[in-house]
């Protein structure tokens, strides 16, 4: 079965940036998505009513977007399921505000799901961008559902690009989850759609590291939600959980040593 509409040509990618007060970022993020090197792109940018200039960047471009609004919303979550209400690419995405791709992420994107019509998610590797300027390739591997369920998040978020028509097969993103939203969409992608999600070894994306960004300056509301998807695709107990866990952590170094040629370090702890 095919996910896009045009099999061996380019789809259409609809990308969605929702923003609240992120000027300082703003720009940027729109101008990666903007200036890629690829002729299908619909943009749409969902800003939760910001009062530091956002809008004014916005306006300098919309004439080259499908769509923006600026007004209040129920948070990240539901800006992002908003705008991809609003979209009608065969491929969807959401980019944050703080977050930029990189040149010919939508290229090489678009190209896979051409050649490759039964994709339902792909997705590639990322950087991380510190305060400092300086930026650390953040490899990815092939995505395996219960390691990705147990113990290793598979996919960057902001590299990923979905099938619309699994996407809303699924139920869409959960509005309801403000932290592990993109968890939660991914492990329902992958257990509805088995053997269809697939990485590429190309960093399509940089994840800026900041003091506001939610990764950082809310960790710790993150755990509860994660454990809650968690609970959606298996009900065992602590003991059993912790067990796999260390058995899933020891498969996806194994998974990065034979696809990488390297072993995963620990997340950075670093504060800014």
């Amino acid at each position: 079965m095919s996910t896009i509409s045009n099999p061996g040509k380019l789809p259409v990618i609809s990308i969605i940036t929702p923003s609240y007060n992120q000027a300082d970022y703003l720009e940027q993020t729109i101008l990666s998505v903007l200036n890629q090197d690829y002729p299908a792109i619909e943009y749409i940018i969902i800003d939760g009513g910001s009062t530091d200039g956002s809008v004014e960047i916005i306006k300098k471009y919309e004439s080259r977007l499908a769509y923006w609004q600026s007004k209040p919303d129920k948070g990240q979550s539901d800006a992002i399921a908003t705008g991809f209400a609003k979209a009608t690419g065969d491929v969807i995405a959401w980019l944050n505000s703080d977050d930029y791709y990189e040149e010919g992420a939508l290229k090489r994107a678009g190209e896979f799901y051409a050649q490759h019509p039964d994709t339902v998610m792909v997705y590639g590797d990322y950087y991380n961008l510190y305060p400092d300027g300086s930026k650390t390739l953040k490899p990815k591997i092939s995505f395996d559902f219960k390691a990705c369920l147990y113990a290793y998040m598979m996919v960057a978020q902001q590299s990923s690009f979905f099938s619309r028509d699994a996407y809303l097969k699924i139920g869409g993103l959960n509005r309801e989850l403000h932290y592990a939203m993109d968890f939660d969409l991914f492990l329902r992608l992958g257990h509805a759609f088995p053997g269809r999600i697939y990485h590429i070894k190309e960093a399509l994306s940089t994840f800026r590291l900041h003091e506001e960004c939610k990764s950082w300056s809310q960790k710790e509301k993150f755990s509860p939600e994660i454990k809650a998807v968690r609970r959606q695709f298996t009900q065992e107990p602590r003991a059993l959980l912790k067990l796999k866990n260390k058995f899933y952590l020891a498969k996806v170094i194994l998974m990065f040593l034979l696809q990488r040629g390297v072993i995963p370090k620990p997340k950075d702890k670093k504060r800014f």
